[in-house]
């Protein structure tokens, strides 16, 4: 907003204030009738005023529709912030992954070793399924490497155990890793080898769930919304996912010969991966048709009973902000109406340009509530 002139924001600022007593009024006398369900729009605190400003005119314009009502109390509860600790960890920790490898083929094996161990740290008690695909499995297969090369075959062979009962499946190959990696890796498979194997058996509170094991997916509960899952002994950390739903897990311990047996219930609420979900399909629409978000979005509205669900994401583009506005109508795989607004910080420009999206908006919003016309046979 440092390009903004001040008197533009004095403008936006003093019809803020003006129009508190107006919304006030506006809620005491609400409409009855099917609404439109009104959430906040994605914004830097910075932004807000004029993101706000812009996106309640539009939120108006659907109010003043006859047999239609906006409304901004139809939220998708509980609100959740967009995961930005585990974001900074696991981008920092990435880095860390990335300075192990520059010292481990330096031969400062220490150094990689300590980087490794740091980012652990740093990501330690963040779920796994929040953070990239094997992360914590690569940082502990550094660690491995490294105090393996440093003379530690203790350390090494602890964090190799670890990195195995994230990742069954990794395996040490001849060419690819050090000949005593490959012999030490040998003797923690043969080690898992000799515990026989158990069985999870994982039943989700809804049908068609992902079953993930540490942030990997393992499988999808069927009609019966039960998986079995053949697993060696060790602790595990399972997540229940499904769009719209918020993620549910919890750790198991199984012992050899065991079969446990795992009830996850999820709750149609929103998410912090539902959120990302739907800014993705708000920045970039045409390369969301296949995202998960749509049938999210769908059950929110079922969920609080909303005939169509409005929002938008106020961001800056090559140095000037866009306003981007998604309507989501049930049924849609994709936005049922979908404008990406540049604001250029001429208040009369602006205006044109929102007013032309209400238009837009609203012709939309007309087709989508149109009875279809019938075809008429002649006799």
């Amino acid at each position: 907003m440092s390009f903004r002139s001040l008197g533009t924001a004095v403008l936006l600022a003093a019809f803020a204030v003006f129009s508190l007593p107006a919304d006030a009024e506006a809620k005491k006398k609400r409409k009855k009738g099917p609404a439109v369900a009104v959430w906040d729009v994605f914004v830097e605190d910075d932004d807000r005023a004029e993101a706000w400003h812009w996106y309640t005119r539009i939120s108006a314009a659907i109010d003043e529709l006859e047999d239609l009502r906006a409304d901004d109390e139809l939220t998708f509860e509980p609100r959740v912030l967009g995961g930005e600790g585990v974001s900074v960890a696991a981008t920092n920790a990435s880095r860390w992954l990335d300075g192990a490898w520059v010292a481990f083929r330096g031969r400062e094996y220490d150094v990689a070793a300590r980087f490794a161990e740091d980012a652990l740290k740093l990501v330690d008690g963040f779920p796994a399924s929040r953070l990239p695909d094997g992360l914590v499995r690569d940082l502990e297969l550094m660690v491995a490497r490294a105090r393996l090369a440093d003379g530690d075959e203790a350390l090494s062979r602890s964090a190799l155990r670890a990195a195995v009962l994230l990742d069954p499946t990794w395996e040490a190959r001849d060419g690819w890793e050090s000949p005593e990696l490959v012999a030490l890796w040998r003797d923690v498979a043969a080690e898992r080898a000799e515990a026989p194997p158990a069985t999870l058996i994982v039943r989700t509170s809804q049908p068609f769930t992902d079953v993930l094991v540490y942030g990997v997916r393992h499988g999808t509960t069927g009609p019966s919304s039960e998986l079995d899952l053949p697993l060696p002994p060790g602790l595990y950390e399972v997540t229940a996912r499904k769009a719209g739903h918020a993620d549910a897990s919890e750790r198991v311990h199984l012992r050899p010969h065991d079969m446990t047996e795992l009830d996850l219930a999820i709750e149609v609420r929103n998410s912090a991966g539902f959120q990302e979900a739907l800014v993705d399909a708000l920045a970039d629409p045409t390369g969301q048709r296949t995202s998960p978000v749509w049938k999210g979005l769908g059950n929110a509205s079922d969920a609080i009973e909303a005939e169509a669900v409005l929002t938008a994401r106020y961001t800056i583009v090559d140095g000037g902000p866009i306003l981007q506005i998604g309507l989501y109508l049930p049924g849609r795989q994709g936005w049922g109406f979908y404008r990406a607004l540049p604001l250029t910080g001429d208040l009369g420009r602006d205006q044109l340009g929102v007013e032309d999206t209400i238009d837009d908006l609203i012709t939309a919003i007309d087709l989508a509530r149109a009875p279809p016309m019938l075809a008429v046979v002649p006799e």
